[in-house]
């Protein structure tokens, strides 16, 4: 595996708009716009890092549900670069339509999305049973949360299959240690809104959203993802300011400082 995520990264780092650090042996992948993640699960599948059985858990403010209508077929596509240029030229601008390509070319099985919206119904109509919604992580832990609510076991039963969220009478809920499930992360689920303008998070809004029942479950998924992707999506931050505020939060808080904040935005 050690070697298989070298060979991804060596890939990824032939092109300057990724920046990759290492959080342990674990790759930590820095890139601008959301939909370039595309070739990046890509190229794990083709090492066999990852295969289409793999669920991401993905936190972003913003849905991306968008059918993709400019894509093509990815299946003449044979190298990384090519990709990448391929969703740099007919993926959505604005970054809404990645989720579908991953869905549509069985790159991926399941998709758990950390956020504030909801998936309109095509989206979850075309992947039925396969799309599933967590809204934010405060509260996911109460008793009639989606994480903690054992009298919904059956209606929520897919996406606990998805997270490998098991109930024990004698312990509780507990994530199964041999999951491996990938996160991703866009920078702006750590922002908030005010006279029309985007701002990182304060301190206190980790400390409320991520207690220490939902900083473990961030912990654990970190430790079952084998790479972890990061979005900057520095524009819905409110600028490259406030993005690296959140980046170097996050930075010192899950990853032990391993991310140097300042060449993630020098492209």
């Amino acid at each position: 595996m050690i070697d298989d995520c070298k060979k991804l990264t060596e890939e990824i780092n032939k092109l300057n708009c990724y920046k990759v650090f290492y959080f342990g042996s674990k790759p930590l992948i820095i890139y601008k716009n959301h939909r370039f993640i595309v070739p990046i699960i890509w190229q794990a599948n083709k090492l066999n890092i990852i295969d289409s059985n793999i669920n991401i858990l993905c936190l972003d403010k913003h849905l991306d549900g968008k059918h993709c209508e400019n894509a093509n077929n990815m299946k003449t596509i044979t190298t990384f670069n090519d990709l990448y240029r391929h969703c740099r030229d007919n993926l959505s601008k604005n970054n809404d339509d990645w989720i579908s390509i991953l869905m549509e070319e069985s790159l991926i099985n399941r998709f758990i999305y950390v956020g504030e919206g909801s998936f309109g119904s095509n989206i979850l109509e075309q992947f039925p049973g396969k799309i599933f919604e967590l809204t934010m992580i405060e509260g996911q832990f109460d008793n009639q949360g989606k994480l903690n609510d054992i009298a919904r076991k059956e209606e929520l039963n897919q996406l606990w299959d998805a997270l490998k969220w098991e109930y024990r009478p004698e312990n509780g809920f507990r994530m199964d240690k041999s999951t491996k499930i990938l996160l991703d992360i866009d920078l702006d689920y750590f922002t908030f809104d005010w006279r029309g303008r985007h701002y990182a998070w304060q301190d206190q809004f980790y400390d409320f959203e991520f207690n220490p029942k939902g900083d473990k479950f961030i912990n654990d998924i970190i430790d079952r993802s084998p790479f972890i992707t990061i979005a900057t999506e520095e524009m819905c931050c409110g600028g490259k300011n406030e993005a690296k505020k959140i980046l170097n939060k996050l930075n010192m808080k899950y990853f032990n400082s391993t991310i140097a904040i300042e060449e993630c935005f020098a492209v």
